[in-house]
């Protein structure tokens, strides 16, 4: 069974399903389409949902080809790949720092990659010793993610395509006049880059280059970036310094 929604700026107006031929064609006929009206088609295989591009109805009477790519399935970690990983960094108090992670990550290959027969997690994701007041910015534990050991899991198939996979979530940790943090790479990753305020916090590691700062809504921040690191390798920084002035929680505002 294919859907068909039909949307009226952002409002969701009609529904439609059809069902798909022996070809692997499916039409909807006599539809309403009135100008800007916006379309896309969705199907469910092997449990995973896939859709189509979206297309906005113009001003002249038109029909529209909405084709939907499916794929076959693998749990094979192997060959996906984290384009660029994030570290944002900023003082919440003098004793204490939060620590936001982006990871935005590629999938090369023809399969959806899923959770091996038995589990639920796809993407595991560790948090150091000490890490406290974990938030997802795409749900929370217990719904699409699950607890682990020493972190936490993603249960979202990762569909192919390059840089269409991200997961945002920030912790906190105690901070002493320095924090060691070592942060192992579950899978290849391409590029590091850390973004700091410049209020007196400095990053150190073996691989980071200064990128010098940038003005982000009329804050500075300072740039690094590191090399790239190979699956299992650690990344070891080293943050120093100490809170300047009183209002500095600005990170959640920049990503």
């Amino acid at each position: 069974q294919v859907t068909l929604h039909g949307f009226d700026q952002m409002n969701i107006v009609l529904t439609q399903t059809a069902t798909v031929s022996a070809e692997g064609t499916y039409a909807f006929e006599q539809v309403e389409m009135p100008e800007g009206r916006i379309f896309l088609t969705t199907v469910e295989y092997d449990g995973i949902t896939y859709g189509s591009e979206v297309a906005t109805i113009g001003a002249e009477p038109m029909d529209i080809d909405l084709p939907i790519e499916i794929f076959g399935t693998s749990n094979d970690l192997a060959s996906l790949s984290v384009d660029r990983l994030h570290f944002f960094f900023e003082f919440l108090g003098p004793e204490i720092i939060r620590v936001v992670e982006l990871y935005i990550v590629s999938n090369p290959t023809q399969n959806t990659i899923v959770a091996p027969e038995g589990e639920q997690g796809v993407l595991s994701f560790t948090l150091p010793e000490g890490a406290a007041n974990l938030e997802i910015q795409e749900g929370r534990i217990g719904e699409r993610f699950i607890q682990t050991a020493n972190g936490f899991a993603d249960t979202a198939p990762i569909r192919p395509g390059m840089g269409n996979y991200q997961v945002l979530f920030s912790y906190e940790m105690p901070y002493s006049r320095k924090l060691e943090l070592v942060r192992n790479m579950q899978l290849a990753t391409n590029a590091v880059v850390i973004l700091v305020p410049e209020n007196g916090m400095e990053i150190k590691g073996e691989t980071l280059q200064d990128a010098g700062t940038r003005d982000v809504q009329g804050t500075l921040y300072r740039l690094y970036n590191g090399n790239s690191m190979t699956a299992g390798e650690n990344l070891e920084l080293t943050i120093t310094g100490k809170m300047v002035g009183e209002d500095l929680n600005n990170t959640t505002g920049i990503l």
